[in-house]
């Protein structure tokens, strides 16, 4: 790992985040290619301060190498405590994204930028990008979104959440989120179960959610439940297959307490090993009155001809739906 700045180089940018540049907008903290990376804490401390009193800052980016050996590994543990001094007095930062990232009670992140969390009312979204999070630090983590009244976007994308880290972490993402990314982070029934009761007690399921790439989800039971008050929901290559479809399309017809229509507006269900049986499903849905499907997403299934002509038939009452993609199925005519 080096620093891929020279001396100038460094002074130049802590003088264009101090002086508030006005072209610096997102500053990227990383390893890769000419991004800005140091190694030694001083330097750190330093950036950190600079930008706790930066105001023209709007993403940044911090990201720590694939591979580490231990002695660096260690380290990152330190980088993480410098920075923290400065930058929890930071009130520009609206995107603050993290990947390859280990949080650890050692460094207890969340908590010592408290002040960053209450404060800056600037920030909308949180990224976590293959990162490790021991059980204290999800704890944490839910307090400091909590925390924040204007967190609005929680995108995790190849960070694996155990049952026990998923209910710690839970708290954050009730409320008023717009946006829940869970992409491959390992969620099965368990995880969608804890869901469905965060979300129906309220009834403020976030506007977007996206569950892809998580191979363990086969039914959609839980998810179904709490599904009409969503207006975009992914499963792309999930293993929901024709039973999960049926209980999707019954939690999107059913009336609740909370939520009489449904709002959901785009389904993506690519690569999640459907057949002609889950048309029939899909195809009560596209014909019900009050369907607001306005795209469904049906690619590289095993869809065949037998499949289309049931969506041909649900679709010759609907007047919602604007885009069908069926690219990758197995269709002659």
């Amino acid at each position: 790992v080096t620093n891929s700045m020279t001396d100038s180089q460094r002074r130049n940018l802590f003088h264009r985040l101090t002086s508030n540049d006005q072209t610096l907008q997102e500053l990227s903290i990383s390893p890769n290619g000419s991004d800005f990376f140091p190694t030694e804490n001083k330097t750190w401390l330093a950036l950190g301060g600079c930008l706790g009193q930066n105001e023209t800052v709007t993403t940044l980016n911090i990201s720590f190498p694939v591979e580490m050996d231990f002695s660096v590994h260690r380290r990152q543990f330190q980088w993480l405590d410098c920075i923290t001094s400065g930058l929890q007095q930071n009130t520009s930062i609206k995107f603050l994204r993290f990947a390859n990232v280990h949080f650890s009670e050692h460094t207890s992140f969340f908590v010592k930028m408290s002040s960053f969390w209450h404060h800056n009312a600037s920030l909308t979204t949180l990224r976590f990008h293959s990162c490790e999070f021991e059980e204290i630090e999800w704890c944490t983590l839910a307090r400091a979104i909590t925390a924040s009244t204007t967190i609005k976007n929680i995108f995790f994308t190849n960070t694996h959440m155990s049952v026990s880290n998923f209910i710690a972490v839970s708290s954050a993402f009730q409320g008023t989120l717009t946006r829940l990314f869970l992409r491959n982070c390992g969620l099965d029934h368990e995880h969608l179960d804890i869901l469905r009761k965060l979300w129906t007690v309220d009834g403020a399921a976030p506007k977007v959610v996206d569950l892809s790439c998580n191979d363990d989800i086969v039914s959609c039971k839980s998810i179904g439940l709490v599904v009409k008050g969503m207006k975009h929901l992914s499963l792309a290559e999930t293993s929901v297959g024709n039973h999960g479809v049926q209980a999707l399309v019954r939690g999107l017809l059913a009336t609740t307490e909370y939520v009489q229509t449904s709002n959901l507006l785009s389904l993506n269900l690519e690569g999640t090993n459907l057949s002609d049986e889950a048309c029939k499903s899909i195809k009560l849905a596209l014909e019900n009155d009050n369907s607001s499907l306005e795209q469904l997403h049906l690619g590289y299934n095993n869809i065949r001809d037998k499949g289309i002509k049931l969506l041909a038939k649900g679709l010759e009452s609907n007047t919602c739906l604007e885009s069908l993609h069926l690219q990758g199925n197995n269709i002659t005519e």
